[in-house]
């Protein structure tokens, strides 16, 4: 309860008793009540709701806090301000006092306490005459949310029933939007935030599995650096006895360490550290990678700042879907398809050059098995962990107006986690418990499937061109027709079909998202047969770069004339959707090879810079905590805000960075270990299988 003085306190009553509103008070609350009855509120929750008006009536503070704590109708209705969430706080910090005659007019005599509801508030579509040139938005903005202060003894329908008697009191149409307030799709839209839930038992296994973790980086790093002074005072030894220093640097080989010894160390936060900081690469390596790669996740990042904060930016989304600059958000799901290019890419180079120093079948057997297993220990060890924590973790860290709304469904993400791990999600995409790692699993069905491509073009550059451009041709036809029968539109924030039908059967599937893949397999054979080394002339040169950025700026831009009232046509959006990632890819692929066949000029520099290095080294955990991050921030805010240019940089830039710092630790404590893990106990037998 705030702290007021007793004059204070009164103030409001004083109020009221002056403007003689009592009669008008029993009278509406008179009619209200009768309301609320035929909304059927539990009787629970009518009996405190009668306590509140007359603590209203009597000009109590707690009921003033109660009344204050609930939406009130903003400014800004017509641009898309249809979220009144009220003070979560205020709600849930006010303490009922209860007066002796309101315990009487009660069956329980305990003070009650306090609950904050949001409750869904269709929105007449009179009122949204803004978006009436895009029915995406104007059906994402037709549902709003007002937060409630109410009861603790309400229940979820009891505060919609609450609120649609309030409203059904509005002449002109009250009955008919306190009618729609009460469907069952109203109902299962309204939220109430109970009482913190008590640690169960996944939480508790889920904070064990890292304090053991934590044990192991502490052991780790310590022996590390008892490793490291030994080894110093080891060097200053010999030194002393004339020898030549350069003699005894590393003196510590890792084949001087038993295998134990070297488990420990791969959980060493400071070698981690070190070599995760690391700017050295080796002979052979495709440095403008590193500068895509990250160039590539901070576009990810950005392009889901701005849907997840979509009941927040109202009108001012609709504003920036005209200006043609913005169509670079609005097509950022091909930032996705530049790791599909740079993943096809690197598996085809990395192999082609794996593939070549294989003899006999025993040898190529051993690669096969150790090219899937690689890939699984890559990427599942660090989801798990995540999906771990995010599931156990994530009710216990946080509150807030829509914290509850916005968290994750735990029968789902109980029911499908199987799926994930086995990297069949994108399959069931409802089901989906973290919606983002559909990524996840079309990386690893295009790798399970690569080797049908690799293979015959490793030992025929003619076969395995006939197999790839199949495969291309495929994939565009499955994507075109998919587009084409379900009506999906070239850009699915506006204009036909369904965007859950864009994201359930084009979006996450592997035969419509395969196309750049192909085309980085294609280009790594390339890179492979040239040897990194080709030079072109002058003009053939300018003549790719012009030929790759018209390619791309088609890709980025080409929708502009939806956005500006001129939609496209099924057919000319299912050929767009049918070719316009793979298009991308080549665009892409032409960058990568003029940089690495040094054709690529101050480009080239610019992204070889070694200070992308270790942020590239760090995408993938980024691309795994991003979402996390900006979800948290979403799920915690107090208020909604009207959003400018320079609030979209603050947000974007503000995730970019605890998205990367996040990032940072999950690496060096968890991912790192991991690969340290796979140097040391598997990559030793299979080089011993392949020499025998």
């Amino acid at each position: 309860m705030i702290n007021m003085s007793t004059s204070q306190q009164q103030v409001p009553g004083n109020v009221f008793r002056n403007l003689d509103t009592t009669q008008l008070f029993r009278s509406t609350l008179s009619n209200l009540q009768k309301r609320l009855i035929a909304f059927n509120i539990s009787e629970p929750c009518l009996e405190d709701n009668i306590v509140l008006w007359s603590g209203l009536s009597n000009g109590e503070m707690w009921a003033m806090q109660m009344i204050d704590a609930s939406g009130k109708l903003p400014s800004g209705l017509l641009g898309g301000n249809v979220n009144w969430i009220g003070s979560y706080d205020e709600c849930v910090n006010t303490t009922v006092v209860l007066t002796g005659e309101q315990k009487t007019n009660r069956n329980n005599t305990d003070p009650y306490g306090t609950q904050y509801c949001q409750v869904n508030l269709p929105i007449p579509p009179t009122l949204l005459g803004n978006f009436a040139d895009n029915p995406q938005a104007a059906q994402m903005m037709a549902g709003g949310m007002v937060g409630v202060c109410i009861p603790s003894s309400c229940s979820v329908d009891d505060a919609a029933g609450l609120l649609a008697a309030a409203i059904s009191m509005i002449p002109n149409g009250g009955d008919s939007l306190a009618s729609q307030m009460v469907s069952p799709k109203a109902r299962s839209l309204t939220v109430c935030q109970g009482d913190p839930p008590e640690m169960d038992a996944k939480a508790k296994a889920a904070i064990s599995v890292c304090a053991v973790f934590v044990v192991l980086f502490i052991m780790g790093t310590v022996y590390d650096v008892i490793l490291i002074f030994r080894d110093k005072k080891f060097r200053e030894q010999i030194s002393k006895d004339n020898q030549e220093k350069k003699e005894i640097d590393n003196a510590r080989p890792s084949t001087s360490l038993s295998t134990p010894e070297q488990v420990i160390l791969s959980f060493s936060i400071y070698t981690n550290v070190s070599k995760l900081l690391n700017t050295k690469q080796g002979s052979g390596s495709l440095t403008a990678i590193n500068g895509i790669r990250f160039f590539s996740m901070t576009w990810v990042v950005i392009g889901h700042t701005y849907p997840t904060f979509m009941q927040e930016i109202g009108s001012y989304f609709v504003k920036l879907m005209t200006r043609f600059t913005f169509q670079t958000i609005l097509n950022a799901t091909v930032s996705t398809d530049s790791f599909f290019v740079l993943s096809g890419l690197l598996v085809g180079y990395l192999s082609f050059r794996e593939m070549k120093k294989l003899s006999g079948i025993r040898s190529w057997c051993v690669f096969y098995i150790y090219y899937y297993f690689h890939r699984f220990w890559r990427l599942t060890p660090v989801y798990m962990l995540l999906m771990l924590i995010y599931i156990s973790l994530w009710p216990y860290v946080g509150d807030g107006p829509v914290w509850t709304r916005l968290s994750p469904e735990p029968d789902q993400c109980r029911n499908s986690w199987w799926k994930g791990m086995l990297y069949i999600n994108n399959f069931f995409p409802r089901e989906q418990c973290m919606g983002w790692v559909w990524y996840l699993a079309n990386d690893m069905q295009m790798y399970w499937f690569s080797p049908l491509i690799i293979t015959p073009l490793f030992f025929s550059s003619v076969i395995g061109g006939i197999v790839a451009c199949l495969c291309l041709v495929g994939t565009s036809v499955a994507a075109g027709v998919v587009s084409y029968k379900l009506n999906i539109s070239a850009q699915p924030v506006i204009g036909a079909g369904n965007v859950q039908d864009w994201f359930d059967y084009y979006y996450v599937k592997p035969y419509c998202r395969i196309g750049p893949y192909i085309v980085g397999i294609i280009t790594g054979y390339i890179l492979y047969r040239t040897n990194c080394q080709y030079k072109m002339k002058t003009y053939l040169n300018l003549l790719g770069w012009a030929g790759a950025t018209i390619l791309c700026l088609s890709v980025l831009y080409g929708t502009n004339d939806i956005f500006q009232g001129h939609p496209f046509t099924m057919e000319v959006s299912a050929l767009y959707n049918a070719l316009h990632r793979t298009v991308w890819g080549i665009g892409l692929c032409w960058l990568i090879f003029a940089c690495a066949t040094g054709n690529g000029g101050p480009i080239n520099t610019f992204l070889s810079w070694s200070a992308w290095v270790p942020l590239a080294r760090l995408t993938y955990c980024t691309y795994m905590v991003h979402l996390i991050v900006i979800q948290y921030v979403a799920s915690t805010r107090r208020s909604v805000r009207y959003w400018t240019d320079i609030d979209a940089v603050y947000n974007f830039l503000g995730a970019l960075v605890l998205s990367l710092m996040a990032a940072f630790v999950l690496s060096v404590s968890f991912e790192a270990p991991m690969v340290g893990l796979e140097k040391t106990l598997i990559i030793p037998h299979l080089k011993h299988k392949k020499r025998k």
